[in-house]
């Protein structure tokens, strides 16, 4: 119990935004069962399924970086509460064509809103925190986040086979409150800079306060060498992640039947969450002393392990046993992320930055469908989950092998203080 002190005394702001995350993610039904939603009520095949993921995941990466841009512009606030209206009103009206090809383009349409609200979040926990508190900050928003997601999809379970719509409607609900308790309990601290002009000495240094604003997200990105290899490494990595959305509900179907790799697949999701908040205070203790991109490594070696026992499991309880591997490697990663991201970003980009995490996940999730898809062409799935491995294994090497040349060397210049 004393791992769960470490976040105690954080910034008030801090807690509301974990109880907004945690809602968030308990509607995050839809896109747990999307591959199901295409492959086994719509009748696609896999490799239209496998597009379909793609065009779902490369609108929640363009929302991400629309949304990114617009909570630094316009503010943080303004960018969440129209995220949530707009997959309130989208979700709204799909459910009530669940059942029909009409579900596609407004399914597209809402992740292509949620992508806005990563960025935000991310952002408004970055502009309360300081540099003593933002590993633990983020890993509480990431633990709420994981904490919704284990109630979320196991709901979603229950819900797919028998009563379909309320899937949609439950999602575009707890949107609308998500909206209202930010709306209502959240202050806006951030001031869009004006003019290009930054204010505040106490944040401003040569990178932040006078190149950062002549300079979009990817040219900054390319001088940030740590956060440039991360974002790049975590696009692999989870393109192999994807797989436990994409083959592992299909290897389940043909292993089990529809309805028990249902119900399994939402199981698996909720085992998942559940180690992210058990394990997350005990992980983090020991993360945040070391380096994000050394830990992204032994992430990856977690995910080989993780992914690659699903060449060989065939009973349900080693299923669930590997989750807890993978998810390790998650926690690893996650935990991490947002702080390492704002340590090294300019402060008139902090919503950008922030949202180029979420935009390397999003292109994973894009990517790995259509790739996986056609090696199941010529390959089974324990044999996708062999590529899946190996491609985990050439990540980790990259990552330690850039650490050591980065981080041994000294700390990179262009560091926030």
């Amino acid at each position: 119990m004393h791992y769960f002190l470490q976040f105690r005394g954080l910034p008030g702001q801090v807690y509301v935004l974990s109880v907004v995350r945690f809602l968030i993610n308990l509607g995050s039904c839809v896109a747990a069962f999307s591959a199901l939603l295409f492959s086994d009520v719509l009748g696609c095949s896999e490799m239209v399924t496998a597009v379909l993921l793609f065009a779902i995941a490369a609108a929640n990466a363009l929302g991400t970086a629309a949304g990114g841009r617009l909570a630094d512009q316009v503010g943080r606030k303004k960018t969440f509460v129209l995220s949530c209206a707009l997959i309130f009103a989208l979700y709204a009206v799909a459910g009530f064509v669940a059942t029909t090809f009409w579900v596609i383009p407004l399914l597209i349409a809402g992740l292509f809103a949620n992508g806005f609200i990563f960025p935000s979040l991310a952002a408004m926990v970055a502009d309360v925190c300081d540099e003593a508190n933002k590993y633990e900050s983020f890993s509480l928003l990431f633990m709420a986040q994981n904490l919704g997601y284990a109630m979320g999809p196991a709901i979603g379970g229950l819900l797919f086979y028998a009563h379909l719509p309320w899937v949609f409607w439950f999602q575009a609900l707890v949107f609308a409150a998500s909206a209202a308790v930010l709306w209502f309990a959240v202050k806006e601290i951030y001031v869009p800079a004006a003019s290009g002009e930054i204010s505040g000495p106490e944040r401003t240094d040569l990178l932040n306060g006078i190149k950062a604003v002549r300079k979009n997200t990817w040219s900054l990105l390319r001088e940030t060498p740590p956060i440039y290899v991360f974002i790049l490494g975590m696009v692999l990595l989870t393109m192999c992640y994807q797989m436990v959305s994409y083959i592992l509900p299909l290897q389940l179907s043909a292993d089990l039947g529809p309805r028990a790799a249902s119900e399994y697949t939402g199981l698996i999701w909720t085992v998942n969450a559940g180690t992210v908040v058990l394990a997350t205070p005990i992980i983090l203790r020991y993360a945040k002393r070391g380096n994000q991109l050394k830990n992204t490594a032994v992430a990856a070696v977690l995910y080989t392990i993780g992914f690659g026992s699903y060449i060989w499991i065939r009973s349900v309880p080693l299923y669930f046993a590997a989750v807890i591997v993978w998810t390790t490697g998650e926690i690893l990663i996650t935990t991490g992320a947002g702080a390492f991201i704002a340590r090294y970003s300019p402060v008139t980009h902090i919503a950008r930055f922030q949202g180029l995490y979420e935009i390397a996940r999003s292109t994973g999730r894009a990517f790995g469908p259509p790739v996986f898809g056609l090696l199941l062409y010529v390959l089974t799935y324990r044999q996708a989950w062999t590529v899946a491995a190996a491609a985990c294994i050439i990540a980790g090497v990259v990552m330690y092998r850039t650490y050591r040349k980065i981080f041994l060397q000294g700390e990179p210049a262009h560091e926030q203080s």
